[in-house]
């Protein structure tokens, strides 16, 4: 599957439930990054023989990371707590990052003068989720902290090599960077678009006072007519810097020019996505103020989606 025809699929999951596209975005690109890092035979392994395997978990570069030991049989593991575990909890194997220690327990240091820092894939009976998820949005993501408990992970399911069998693969020849992407980009289209919908269904025939219905009143139209333009030029900006990224992968030139504009229209996206949101909580009058109604789950996942590009540690 390219990119593209993966954010569209991403995009209509979103549009139903953002929680749902969430999730589903979570386990499709973090199922990829182990191709990226692990063996050929250890990667169909994980994905099984029909090839339904999830991997999955906070996999962000940034943050706490826990240890590594050789030891007989692999190596013994542990992390502390780790934020941002979505759809974890439905994985066949949850990622984790983790220094290489040595026999005295020491940080291993690297070229770079820093210390050696892996990605493992770990089985889920070896986690602890800590169930400290209680957002004010995305609730439906399970995107809480988990702990890798101590452990013996056979070094097979390490990254230490750095570079897996299917590189050559335009998917995985993208990079990083243009992957993980892929996942912010699908939810942010998908909720403008319902957001979209919500505020034309809301305003149709709903009038206060002798002034026109809200769909009929030429300064709501002028706004709607500019945020679903927000949304169309936004959309086509994010799938055309992904269509580029995808067909440059094929061809063997990926620059960083690529993931640059990648980033750039992910940014503009949710950009876009606040004005379109904050816009039609204006206009959707007294249909905000249920907290369980369809504007304060569509506000509330917004500024969840939005504030996750600047995740912290």
């Amino acid at each position: 599957m390219d990119d593209v025809t993966y954010i569209e699929i991403a995009e209509e999951i979103a549009r139903q439930d953002a929680s749902a596209g969430w999730v589903y975005a979570n386990h499709q690109t973090g199922t990829l990054f182990p191709a990226m890092l692990l063996s050929e035979a250890t990667f169909r392994e994980l994905l099984g023989p029909n090839s339904v395997g999830i991997a999955c978990g906070a996999g962000s570069p940034s943050g706490p990371f826990g240890t590594a030991k050789r030891v007989e049989g692999g190596y013994l593991v542990q992390t502390g707590p780790r934020p941002f575990g979505s759809g974890s909890k439905y994985a066949d194997r949850v990622v984790a990052r983790v220094a290489l220690v040595d026999d005295n327990d020491e940080m291993m240091i690297g070229d770079d003068g820093n210390p050696i820092v892996v990605y493992i894939w770990v089985d889920p009976s070896n986690v602890e989720w800590l169930n400290d998820w209680n957002p004010s949005g995305l609730e439906g993501t399970g995107s809480g902290s988990y702990r890798v408990k101590e452990h013996v992970l056979e070094e097979k399911w390490m990254g230490i090599d750095g570079a897996g069998k299917f590189t050559s693969d335009p998917v995985f020849a993208q990079g990083f960077w243009p992957v993980s992407a892929l996942h912010h980009a699908g939810v942010g289209l998908g909720l403008a678009k319902r957001t979209l919908e919500e505020i034309a269904k809301s305003s149709r025939g709903r009038r206060r006072g002798d002034v026109p219905a809200l769909d009929q009143y030429p300064l709501f139209q002028a706004d709607f007519v500019r945020i679903e333009s927000e949304y169309q030029a936004a959309r086509a900006f994010v799938l055309d810097a992904f269509r580029e990224v995808w067909d440059a992968s094929i061809e063997g030139r990926v620059t960083e020019l690529h993931t640059v504009r990648i980033e750039q229209a992910g940014l503009h996206l949710h950009r876009a996505l606040d004005d379109i949101v904050s816009t039609a909580m204006l206009w959707a009058g007294s249909d905000v103020i249920p907290k369980d109604g369809i504007f304060a789950r569509l506000n509330a996942n917004a500024r969840i989606a939005m504030n996750h590009l600047n995740m912290g540690p």
